[in-house]
């Protein structure tokens, strides 16, 4: 056996598919077998997704994902100072994973769902990396090792980290996740299986905005060092943390095709933690009295266990099931007054459905469907469906049409801490039921894509000023219509996204700008012979003014704002070069230009600046033995 030859496997977006890459009799007498993987011999999946190759391609849509710490294309949102603080939303979205759970709003972005977690094909081990700079000092970290044993065997592990001091005082973050997941299947697919045990750690520093937006605005040269400001907050700190142990795996008696069962289980556990210093206690809760614990703790675990029926074909499939699911959700170290206990638990019982159908191979059709009760967190029904189409070559569809009926989340429904007006224990809340309706059309004409988005959602939960929640009485409504477009010129390109947003009904509880935009114009080319590729440009982006909600570090969710505060109206500019040399991608861009050449009047939230002039760096490395 000669040793793997790697032939053309950097250009993901160039190469056709192939079926097998062994080649048998090369065309000379010797019949050794010659093994020349190329990029479709990497592939990665989701449990319930096809396969798909490594994306190696080096394009205007991987700058925007990796010059984020959550290597996320972020339109839409604005990122807080510090590197791994989160985001403020400016759209209204669909949260399925924050549904009868404990996720706090803010701590989201790098949390990794059941459906989250890939699982590789590779015919050679690999190796990935993806690297952040951090704002002060510090960085971001994530490695990814996977590797097949025999053909129907793939094992990989990831470790993510992040650490990154801030600009202000008291805001370091800290976080962390680790991933094993495994996929087994036997030759003729008869019997399958997917299992992962994921663990994250999301901890920061909570400075609570500064005291005073009148010194960090007036350009003052002694608080040109942020650390010289005052802070609401000087020595808080929170912590999520979540564990996960899964496994899905189905027997085939007939092979591939035709019935069988799936059984799914598993078990996650989830902690959130406040911890107040006294001087931050007594700044919040001037009239408390003593005898509180000043470290307050809300957790929840959630078990499940799923047996299916299953029916498939290449090009239709079907199952459904019956679902166990045992919740608990509790808080400690806090005695909230009227309060009957601790902790609430209860057994529910459910049924659970998913269809595929793909009548030819531009056309696919999937809905998932889940109705369950219980005594203390009533009805749960969530249905999920997305249609895709390509009818003609340069035209595309897709659709989607989701509902769901649920309790709020379960950070909104108890809270426990020393800072009273933020206790509470909620046992009289009403389902939020959430509609959404949305689609987008692709064009080939200048590459670009028309989207639109229509929301309902009655009993929005939200926390007024005093961190007490609520639930609106009348309906949210939203309507989001965007583009997205580029126009080429040899090798220059313009890359333009637009959003429009109109709210109604309970708008002033969701408050958000009417119109979000972003402009890239950049120049492409190869360079040293062919040896490097170089991206260059100047991005610019752009939200409307708007009244916007504070954020709460006590809770990690925004709430009402105490009086007006308008937030956005000014554009944030950057600049960037990057550059691929084989398998290695570099993204070097100069965040927020304008502040370089004058103050910085930028706001994420009130009493929370936006970042100044930084220059941050990512690099994404392939490695493929």
């Amino acid at each position: 056996m000669l040793p793997a030859q790697v032939v053309n496997k950097t250009d993901s977006n160039r190469l056709p598919a192939v079926r097998d890459t062994l080649i048998i009799d090369n065309g000379r007498k010797d019949s050794a077998k010659i093994f020349r993987p190329t990029i479709e011999d990497y592939r990665h999946r989701t449990e319930f997704s096809d396969f798909k190759p490594f994306d190696t391609s080096f394009t205007v849509q991987k700058y925007y994902r990796f010059t984020q710490y959550n290597n996320t294309d972020n339109f839409g949102r604005i990122r807080f100072a510090n590197i791994g603080a989160g985001f403020q939303d400016l759209f209204f979205e669909y949260k399925p994973a924050q549904a009868l759970s404990l996720l706090p709003g803010n701590k989201r972005y790098r949390i990794l769902t059941a459906e989250d977690i890939d699982y590789y094909d590779v015919k050679t081990p690999t190796t990935s990396f993806v690297f952040h700079s951090g704002v002060r000092d510090g960085g971001a970290l994530k490695a990814t090792y996977t590797q097949n044993f025999g053909s129907n065997l793939n094992l990989a592990v990831e470790y993510s980290g992040l650490r990154s001091k801030g600009l202000y005082q008291n805001s370091l973050t800290q976080n962390s996740h680790f991933l094993f997941s495994g996929h087994y299947f036997t030759k003729n697919r008869s019997y399958e299986a997917f299992a992962h045990f994921v663990s994250h750690k999301i901890k920061a520093e909570e400075y609570g905005g500064i005291a005073d937006p009148d010194l960090f605005e007036e350009n003052d040269s002694r608080f040109r060092n942020r650390e010289n400001l005052e802070v609401l907050l000087s020595g808080t700190w929170s912590d999520y943390t979540s564990k996960r142990a899964y496994l899905s795996h189905a027997l085939r008696p007939f092979g591939a095709n035709g019935l069988g069962i799936r059984h799914r289980i598993y078990y996650q556990g989830d902690d959130y933690r406040l911890n107040l210093s006294a001087d931050d206690w007594k700044t919040l809760s001037p009239n408390a009295t003593d005898g509180l614990a000043l470290e307050s703790k809300k957790f929840a675990r959630d078990f499940s266990n799923t047996v299916s029926a299953v029916f498939e074909r290449e090009k239709f499939s079907a199952d459904a099931g019956i679902r166990f699911r045992n919740l608990q959700l509790g808080y400690r170290d806090v005695e909230l007054t009227g309060a009957p206990d601790a902790e609430k638990k209860e057994n529910r019982i459910g049924v659970v459905g998913s269809l595929r159908i793909s009548p030819w191979n531009e056309a696919n059709l999937r809905s998932r469907l889940e109705f369950s009760n219980g005594e203390f967190f009533g009805n749960f029904l969530q249905s999920r469906n997305e249609l895709g189409l390509k009818i003609f070559e340069d035209y595309s569809l897709e659709a989607s049409l989701n509902y769901q009926s649920a309790a709020p989340s379960f950070n909104w429904l108890v809270n426990s801490t020393a800072v009273l007006p933020g206790n509470y224990n909620i046992t009289d809340f009403k389902n939020e039921n959430l509609l959404e309706i949305g689609g987008s059309v692709g064009l080939q004409w200048f590459n670009s894509q028309l989207f639109a988005k229509f929301f309902r959602v009655d009993n929005l939960a939200y926390w007024d000023a005093e961190l007490q929640p609520w639930q609106s009485s009348d309906a949210l409504t939203v309507l989001q219509l965007g583009a997205d477009a580029t126009l080429d010129y040899k090798k220059f390109h313009l890359n333009g996204r637009l959003l429009f947003q109109n709210h109604g009904g309970a708008r002033e509880v969701y408050p958000v700008p009417k119109f979000i935009g972003r402009g890239n114009l950049y120049y492409q080319t190869w360079a040293f012979r062919r040896a490097a590729e170089l991206m260059g440009g100047i991005k610019v982006y752009y939200f409307t003014n708007f009244d916007s909600r504070e954020y709460s570090p006590l809770l990690n969710e925004f709430v009402m704002a105490r009086r007006g505060y308008s937030v956005g109206g000014r554009p944030v500019v950057d600049a960037y070069l990057n550059m691929r040399v084989k398998t290695m991608q570099f993204f070097i861009e100069g965040q927020n230009l304008i502040t370089t050449f004058s103050r910085n009047r930028n706001y994420t939230a009130p009493y929370y600046p936006l970042y100044d002039f930084r220059v941050n760096i990512g690099i994404v490395w392939n490695l493929f033995s």
